[in-house]
């Protein structure tokens, strides 16, 4: 098992101790998984199961702007992590030999091979590549919005009420169950049928609302037979008789 020391007055440290809890976390995962050298191979999928979390490259590249070092899309590198674990570099040492041949293919070490170069710009390209991902991502999510208002706003015509579409727990409701391909007449269904259902009822109506109907229980609401009522059977009735309706 692999050892290596840690700095216990870290806690003490303003620069950490203004991170954000999952920064914090992400530091110190940071720091116990990447190599000898500093090194760390860039697998967000396992960091954020060994940690709990759902960071994006760009979000934490900003947040320990300057303690990281994007060597390319596959590895980052800790510049004081040499430093702290050796000091200076020194030859004939056989740990400070393979410390050494790691970081040569970057260009990282002085010519005496000993400390780290003076590095500026640390993650500059990456970040660019990172934003303009985030930014396709929030066109993405743009494409929903007229979508969501258009569900909430039939939700509030049927059940009189006046439900916003811009809260960020309706946003993030909707936009999953937009995500599994359910379509406008799918919620105008779900909200019509639980609106028959649960309208005419005062222990039930209350649950008319968004966090209820677009919860993880929708996917059953929408298999649901769709309720006939009064005024859905005589349009059925109108569109056989062909328009034509006699009073």
């Amino acid at each position: 098992m692999a050892k290596r020391m840690t700095d216990s007055n870290k806690w003490d440290d303003a620069w950490f101790s203004e991170l954000s809890i999952d920064a914090k976390v992400f530091w110190l995962y940071l720091l116990d998984k990447c190599d000898h050298a500093g090194i760390w191979k860039v697998n967000f999928r396992l960091s954020n199961f060994c940690t709990g979390l759902n960071l994006s490259k760009s979000k934490i590249l900003k947040e320990l702007n300057g303690r990281v070092f994007v060597l390319d899309d596959e590895k980052w590198f800790i510049p004081k992590f040499i430093e702290f674990q050796y000091g200076a570099l020194r030859k004939n040492n056989k740990c400070h030999d393979s410390v050494v041949k790691l970081l040569k293919p970057f260009n990282l070490l002085d010519e005496n091979n000993k400390t780290i170069k003076p590095l500026t710009s640390p993650s500059l390209g990456v970040k660019d590549k990172d934003k303009d991902k985030d930014k396709d991502k929030e066109k993405e999510k743009d494409k929903n919005i007229e979508l969501r208002k258009n569900i909430i706003d039939y939700l509030n015509q049927v059940t009189d009420s006046k439900f916003k579409h811009e809260t960020p727990k309706t946003i993030s409701m909707l936009n999953n169950l937009i995500a599994q391909d359910f379509s406008l007449q799918d919620f105008k269904r779900v909200i019509a049928n639980k609106y028959s259902e649960w309208g005419g009822k005062p222990n039930m109506a209350p649950y008319l609302k968004p966090t209820t109907l677009f919860s993880g229980k929708f996917n059953g609401y929408a298999e649901e037979k769709e309720i006939e009522t009064k005024e859905s059977n005589e349009a059925k009735l109108l569109e056989a008789l062909g328009g034509k309706r006699d009073d």
